[in-house]
């Protein structure tokens, strides 16, 4: 902060007068509008006995009516306005408290700053002593115990991604797969671009860690990981290698098939994807448990081919 000399000092105490002498007069308003209103509910009621006898006039008591809600209306405004003078006397008080604190340690231009939560220094912006700018950041602070992770995904993959569903936190340096789970997703994508030099829609989402903290010791902030959400679990499902699907030929898109290796020879059979990832596809229908598949089938080979396996 700049230097506080002694001017500084005498406005701030200035400013803390005048909080103090307008918080006054707030809390006058508020106490002239808590008997307006007390008056007013008095003239409603007495205005609504009169009416219900007849010797008061409709008119009249909707008048009474509407001078209450005005009234009260008026007991609200005033309690808002000494609610933000009672604001402004506390500030220009610590501001002031501040400037007098250093001054009786003979540093009229020392401010103590306590930290907001509890946690760990996890970077410096301002590392030696200077003038600082209003609101400019000094050091950021943070709760290790408290991580969480932000995953790039590309768009068409982020629309299988759900909050809630179950994360494998994988590649982060550690002997063991950490647990997550999705907490949410943006609603807006961003453009980056990926080393080949194309871009690409990419939409961040926010992963909690389920693991403990003893099972994830030394990981920190910006640390890079690996993660795997788990938009589908099944059991008991056949699987098959990815490399051995491939689009039916002369079919329309999406439809699937692969060569099943049966008698020596490759048979073509169409098959139907219920899911799949980037190793293994899940096969809903065509094939059963037990059938042998040919992997990175050549693209010569045909129906009817005689087959060797190796």
């Amino acid at each position: 902060a700049p230097l506080r000399d002694a001017r500084s000092r005498a406005e701030l105490a200035a400013q803390a007068e005048a909080a103090e002498a307008a918080l006054g007069r707030a809390q006058a308003r508020l106490a002239a509008a808590a008997a307006a209103l007390t008056l007013a509910q008095k003239q409603e009621q007495r205005s609504a006995a009169l009416g219900a006898q007849g010797f008061v006039a409709g008119a009249q008591h909707e008048d009474a009516a509407l001078a209450l809600k005005a009234a009260e209306a008026e007991q609200r405004s005033a309690q808002a306005e000494r609610h933000m003078a009672q604001h402004a006397l506390e500030q220009a008080q610590a501001a002031l408290g501040a400037v007098q604190a250093g001054a009786a340690r003979g540093r009229v231009d020392a401010f103590e700053l306590r930290a907001p939560v509890a946690g760990q220094v996890l970077r410096m912006h301002q590392s030696s002593e200077t003038l600082v700018a209003l609101g400019a950041p000094l050091i950021e602070l943070g709760d290790l115990a408290q991580l969480e992770v932000v995953a790039e995904l590309l768009s068409t993959d982020a629309l299988q991604v759900q909050p809630g569903q179950p994360v494998r936190i994988e590649r982060w340096g550690g002997p063991a797969v950490l647990q997550g789970r999705v907490l949410r997703v943006e609603p807006g994508a961003f453009t980056k671009v990926s080393a080949l030099g194309v871009e690409e829609q990419r939409v961040r989402v926010q992963i909690g860690l389920v693991s403990p903290p003893e099972q994830r010791r030394g990981l920190g902030d910006g640390y890079r990981v690996g993660v795997r959400v788990l938009t589908q679990q099944r059991a008991d499902v056949p699987l098959v290698p990815v490399s051995a699907v491939f689009p039916l030929p002369g079919a329309a898109a999406g439809r699937h098939a692969v060569f099943r290796f049966e008698g020596g020879r490759a048979h073509l059979r169409e098959v139907k994807l219920a899911g799949r990832n980037e190793r293994e596809a899940w096969i809903g229908e065509g094939l059963k448990p037990g059938d042998r598949v040919i992997v990175y089938p050549p693209q010569g080979l045909v129906a009817g081919a005689r087959v060797t396996p190796r």
